[in-house]
C-alpha cells in the first residue's frame, strides 16, 4: 500500500454502510511519521471482467505532516462518514483532521482542524460513543470530545499504557499497562 522502506506502525479501517460495500478506506501510518488515507475499491473496466475479491487502490492521500515522531495510532472518527481522522504520537500531540469536502476531487482533501499538546507521549487512541480516549506514556487516560477539547483525565496506571479497548455497547473502557495491570472503566456520558 505504501512504497516506503520503513515499517507500518498502525492501520485503521472505515467502511460505510451496505451501499458502499465495494469500497473501504484505510489509514496507514509509517515510522517515517507519515499517515496516508488510502481508498480501496472494485474497479471495473469495460474490457475486463470484475474480480470478486480484488480491491484496487482508487485514491491515496498523505495527510498534512505534523508529528515529529512516528504515529502510534490513527483512527477514523465515527459519525463523520470517514471525513474526520485523529492521530497520536510519542511527540505528545493529537492531531484532528477534517475533510474539506466529501466530493472534493483535488489533492489535499484533509486539513488540520486542531492540534492538542499533552504533557506525555501518546501510545494509544480510541473512540467510544463520540469521545476520543488516549493512553499515555505516563499512565494517564484522557477523554476528549470530537473537536479536541479535554473533558477529563485519570491517573490510570503507574507505567505506560499499552492498550485501550471498549465493550460493544460502549459502556466500558479497558486499559492495560506495562505495570502488569488491566483496569476496567465505566464510561460516563
Amino acid at each position: 500500500l505504501l512504497q516506503e522502506d520503513e515499517g507500518i506502525t498502525c492501520i485503521s479501517l472505515y467502511q460505510e454502510g451496505d451501499k458502499h460495500k465495494d469500497f473501504v478506506d484505510i489509514l496507514v501510518s509509517s515510522q517515517s511519521e507519515s499517515t496516508w488515507v488510502i481508498k480501496l475499491g472494485k474497479k471495473k473496466l469495460s474490457s475486463q471482467k470484475e474480480e470478486e475479491n480484488c480491491l484496487d487502490i482508487l485514491d491515496r492521500e498523505k495527510l498534512p505532516h505534523v508529528h515529529s515522531a512516528p504515529v502510534e495510532a490513527a483512527i477514523f472518527l465515527s459519525g463523520s462518514n470517514g471525513s474526520n481522522v485523529a492521530s497520536c504520537s510519542l511527540d505528545c500531540k493529537i492531531v484532528f483532521y477534517g475533510k474539506l469536502d466529501m466530493e472534493c476531487t483535488t489533492k489535499n482533501k484533509f486539513q488540520i482542524e486542531k492540534i492538542v499538546s499533552q504533557p506525555a507521549g501518546i501510545t494509544k487512541i480510541i473512540e467510544v460513543n463520540g469521545f476520543v480516549f488516549t493512553g499515555d506514556l505516563d499512565g494517564t487516560i484522557r477523554r476528549y470530545d470530537d473537536k479536541g477539547r479535554l473533558l477529563s483525565q485519570a491517573d490510570a496506571h503507574e507505567d505506560v499504557i499499552l492498550s485501550l479497548s471498549h465493550s460493544n455497547d460502549g459502556i466500558y473502557l479497558a486499559s492495560s499497562s506495562k505495570d502488569a495491570s488491566v483496569r476496567l472503566w465505566l464510561i460516563q456520558v
